[in-house]
């Protein structure tokens, strides 16, 4: 599924986390890595107020010493890897990076936490993942991430029983199947969203049995997907209850996810929330790498 891997370089923590796990993501898959720095020249001048050519030798320093850095990474793990130095407008030059190069998967870093619970979700990563059409993962500094990037024990796919949904199917199967880890299928029941916050008189236990119907229905139909595979891998299944992205990051937790696989648009059972609102959410709050599968043209 992965032969060709981006990995964006600007040094960062973030950064330098993503690069150990798309490296080892390669050796998985014995895929090539590209490495990319994009220098903004624009940017620097207007900070600085240095000349163009001052600000642009120095920038080009700073870039080629971070791309040999990433460069020995690859080097040290046996990986394929080639490496290039742009000027632009970093998201617009890695999309087109991407594109030009029949890219199978970009891997990028957070930048950090605002606030108490969100990361901070870097300009750059928010604009490629919005505009991409290919496979994106997005992974916190190492202080935060949990995960051992060499190692992937247990992944996590949530489905709301779209076929948008369901397009995160072949791609949890697989990561799955390269890690010989167990795949989660898991389906949120917004009970109080469904039932309506103004709802004074409560839900029946009939109306809650009946969304947890739709639950395990949205996760038989996602497994169903991931046996079209034909991998073989260990499946769980599983309904929770509560607001989604809560109930997943607490399922996170519980359950020692390394990775979560998760499709970026959809059309939920979840009082019509939207997925994508969701991935969003789960990219913000939870302490692990998200493989993000974009919707179909």
């Amino acid at each position: 599924m992965y032969s060709t891997i981006l990995i964006p370089c600007d040094g960062s923590e973030a950064s330098t986390a993503a690069l150990d796990h798309g490296v080892a993501i390669a050796d998985t898959y014995d895929a090539t890595v590209y490495l990319l720095h994009v220098v903004n020249v624009g940017t620097e001048i207007a900070a600085s107020g240095m000349a163009v050519g001052e600000v642009m030798n120095t920038l080009t320093d700073i870039g080629h010493e971070i791309l040999s850095e990433a460069a020995t990474r690859a080097e040290d793990a046996g990986v394929a890897y080639e490496k290039e130095l742009l000027e632009g407008i970093p998201s617009e030059a890695i999309g087109e990076y991407a594109t030009d190069r029949s890219i199978d998967l970009t891997v990028m870093g957070t930048a950090g936490r605002s606030g108490v619970t969100e990361h901070l979700l870097g300009s750059t990563t928010d604009r490629v993942l919005r505009r991409t059409d290919t496979p994106i993962l997005i992974v916190p500094d190492a202080d935060s991430a949990n995960t051992d990037s060499g190692s992937y024990a247990h992944i996590l796919a949530p489905t709301d029983g779209s076929e948008n949904a369901e397009r995160a199917a072949p791609y949890g199967a697989d990561i799955t199947h390269h890690t010989n880890a167990t795949l989660h299928v898991v389906s949120v029941v917004d009970v109080q969203a469904e039932g309506g916050v103004f709802n004074v008189g409560g839900v029946s236990e009939e109306f809650i049995d009946h969304l947890e119907e739709q639950g395990h229905e949205a996760v038989s139909h996602f497994s169903d997907r991931v046996r079209e595979t034909d991998v073989d891998i260990d499946l769980r299944r599983s309904v929770t209850h509560g607001t989604p992205h809560e109930a997943l990051r607490e399922y996170v937790a519980d359950n020692e996810i390394d990775v979560v696989v998760v499709a970026s648009q959809g059309i939920s059972n979840l009082a019509s929330q939207h997925l994508g609102s969701v991935a969003d959410r789960v990219i913000r709050t939870v302490d692990r790498p998200i493989l993000v599968v974009p919707p179909a043209d």
